[in-house]
């Protein structure tokens, strides 16, 4: 029986390889079927009749697969496409060779360099990528002396207060600010403010940064701490979009949760009341029972956000509903049944779990014999040993309540 040829395609990160008895074919249809382009192929490896060492070099190179026969351009893969492209053939003796580490082009990468084919390609993205952050800095200051071979080798390039570090295709990078917070100086300040004007082309937000480095070299405390929130979500939260929202006073979207930002009071607030928040903003805001979580009787919810508040509004009418959401503990206490709502932490109290109309006996009369303090048109609060105690009711009940309870609405309005 006629032996198959084996072939291998390399792609920049990965090669595929195999056998077939006609590679052109073989070779078109995987293009097709993987949606490969030709300009993506940088090599072609055509070996007639070698069919026999395809077992052989998948189980060598195992650790780098990937599915099927592709397999990660890393480690001895690279060295086995490396030697390749010096015009050898494969054989037994080569593949124990890679094995053995006797061939090793791999070294190549460890050591920050690149082979030939992408060199070329990277060497030009690289230089891209210092023309952007170059860019960014007008104002600020950029060494043009900058060792282009050290930035591929390191990924990095510190420019006074900022390091950049790019990402392996050099394509983009990420900012790494080399100073605290806590001890920000003004040039500091004044250097990260013109990073960001110099990458919004939002002219009313560059007119305010403007505002801001002014206000900053004339020693005037004005926007300081307004800088350091900026600063903050800017370079060290990477949330530009926050940054953003300090300057403009308006709607933040962070992850489709809609968020307004008041400038005047310093807060946070979620645009839509608990009960129109759809199914993505209500795991936002049920992940906050972590964040110093706040419910309180009169229909906000709060919580830390940012270093600041944020605040939802609900209907008071809806205060057990709230409640069951963020599944507050529930307590059941001779017959009573009861939430026990802490997150208050100066005004703790329980809350019976049903509304009066379905309260049982015993939790009747435990509101009988306890002292009323306050009523609403939708709860009741009253004192029992010196905790306090909220039963919510439906407005049609209130007759029934003062008859059964013995109490004056009137007397509480």
């Amino acid at each position: 029986m006629e032996n198959k040829d084996f072939y291998v395609i390399e792609l920049k990160k990965k090669i595929k390889v195999g056998i077939t008895y006609d590679f052109k074919k073989r070779y078109s249809s995987i293009k097709t079927g993987s949606g490969i382009k030709d300009n993506e192929v940088i090599n072609t490896f055509h070996y007639p009749d070698l069919s026999l060492l395809e077992s052989r070099i998948k189980r060598l190179f195992k650790k780098q697969k990937i599915a099927g026969e592709w397999f990660y351009k890393q480690d001895i893969v690279l060295d086995f496409v490396e030697i390749l492209k010096k015009g050898a053939v494969p054989t037994i003796n080569l593949l124990d060779e890679l094995k053995n580490k006797q061939i090793n082009y791999s070294d190549v990468f460890k050591i920050g360099g690149y082979p030939y084919d992408e060199y070329a390609i990277l060497k030009e993205n690289a230089i891209n990528l210092l023309e952007k952050i170059k860019s960014e800095r007008i104002g600020v200051g950029y060494p043009d002396s900058i060792d282009l071979a050290k930035f591929m080798r390191t990924k990095r390039a510190g420019y006074r207060n900022i390091v950049y570090i790019a990402d392996d295709d050099f394509l983009y990078f990420e900012r790494k600010p080399n100073f605290d917070l806590e001890s920000i100086k003004d040039s500091q300040i004044i250097e990260c403010l013109r990073i960001i004007k110099n990458t919004t082309p939002n002219n009313n937000l560059r007119n305010k940064l403007q505002n801001y480095i002014d206000s900053i070299f004339a020693k005037n405390d004005t926007f300081f701490q307004k800088s350091i929130d900026i600063i903050k979500a800017f370079f060290f939260e990477l949330e530009e979009e926050i940054a953003y929202s300090f300057l403009l006073g308006e709607t933040e979207i962070n992850k489709n949760i809609k968020i307004s930002f008041e400038e005047e009071g310093n807060f946070y607030s979620l645009t839509k009341d608990f009960e129109e928040l759809d199914k993505t903003e209500q795991i936002f805001l049920k992940k906050s029972k972590d964040s110093n979580l706040n419910i309180d009787v009169f229909g906000m919810i709060s919580f830390d956000y940012k270093s600041r508040f944020c605040f939802c509004h609900f209907d008071v009418i809806n205060y057990l509903r709230v409640l069951n959401f963020f599944s507050i503990q529930t307590i059941d206490i001779d017959n009573l049944r009861l939430i026990y709502n802490d997150t208050e932490i100066y005004k703790k109290h329980y809350v019976f779990r049903y509304k009066y109309h379905l309260l049982n006996e015993v939790e009747k009369e435990f509101i009988r014999k306890s002292k009323i303090e306050d009523t609403s048109y939708w709860y009741i609060n009253f004192i029992s040993n010196g905790e306090k105690y909220y039963c919510l009711y439906n407005e049609e009940d209130k007759e029934l309540i003062s008859k059964e309870l013995n109490i004056d609405f009137e007397e509480y309005d």
